[in-house]
């Protein structure tokens, strides 16, 4: 009963956006193989609607197929693969559709959440920067982008401290090395007592 009334919702929605496409372009402006690429896209916005995610792709699949030039196609199937949790696939739809349509802010914004799920925080910073210069006044934006910094900045920190204290480990660094090793490495670990143990020779 359930998948019937889908099945209807997805019918009368096609119909709909079909019929309004015929009504657009009553002199045949619009190529066929655009006007079906646009029916399979509404075809899959009714089926993202109900979260029929798997559905949903393949036919933004063929609409891009038939209308390759479509970006909103592009960003919808990013949103299906986002919502699926495959990241990557997110990603790739993401740069498709900012290659077609650069100054739509929201995917920028949404490739960076990708990004971030993936750990790649530079890119991540770099979608959400972009994203607040072509909206400069979404607090939504400049949150995720703040968020993605401090993220960045805390790795970037954790990083630092491993290199320190494995220098840490190293013997003879060098005089003008060692003192400064040892005092770094003592800052981010205060328990390390071989650093102290180096820095009192």
């Amino acid at each position: 009963m359930e998948r019937a009334t889908e099945s209807r919702t997805v019918a009368s929605s096609v119909a709909r956006k079909e019929e309004l496409t015929r009504s657009a372009d009553g002199k045949g402006v619009i190529a066929e193989a655009q006007a079906r690429a646009l029916s399979l896209h509404h075809q899959a916005d009714v089926l993202r609607e109900v979260g029929r995610w798997d559905a949903a792709i393949a036919d933004y699949k063929k609409a891009i197929r038939l209308n390759p030039e479509f970006s909103w196609s592009f960003h919808s199937l990013g949103d299906c693969y986002r919502k699926l949790g495959d990241w990557s696939e997110a990603v790739v739809a993401y740069r498709r559709a900012i290659a077609l349509n650069p100054e739509f802010v929201w995917s920028h914004y949404s490739m960076g959440e990708a990004f971030e799920q993936l750990d790649q925080l530079m890119d991540a910073v770099d979608a959400y920067t972009r994203a607040a210069e072509i909206d400069p006044n979404s607090a939504q934006v400049e949150l995720r982008l703040a968020a993605a910094l401090k993220k960045s900045a805390e790795a970037d920190l954790q990083k630092s401290s491993e290199r320190y204290l494995k220098l840490a480990q190293r013997e003879n660094l060098g005089e003008d090395l060692d003192e400064e090793v040892y005092r770094q490495a003592i800052a981010l670990d205060p328990a390390n007592v071989d650093a102290y143990k180096k820095l009192a020779r």
